[in-house]
């Protein structure tokens, strides 16, 4: 029990961490400052974490990384929109 509120509060706090930049990159529509790069290989690693959650069966490694992961597409789509 304690594993896994620990491991829903670290997915959590990492997907609040994020959350900033989606915000602001959407309402300014400006990207300029984030590195393409960067972000594609953010979001390959997520998706590497999510598929190792996936093999472990930990449920809070699947959803909060998968919620992180829509995030992380969602700050992709918006640097190929606005780059």
């Amino acid at each position: 029990m304690l594993t896994q509120i620990i491991g829903y509060g670290a997915g959590i706090t990492t997907a609040i961490a994020i959350l900033p930049q989606v915000t602001k990159s959407w309402k300014t529509r400006s990207t300029k400052d984030i590195s393409l790069l960067w972000t594609l290989i953010y979001l390959f690693s997520m998706l590497l974490w999510v598929t190792y959650g996936i093999l472990l069966k930990e449920i809070p490694m699947i959803i909060t990384l998968s919620i992180e992961t829509i995030l992380y597409v969602i700050l992709l789509g918006l640097k190929i929109k606005h780059g």
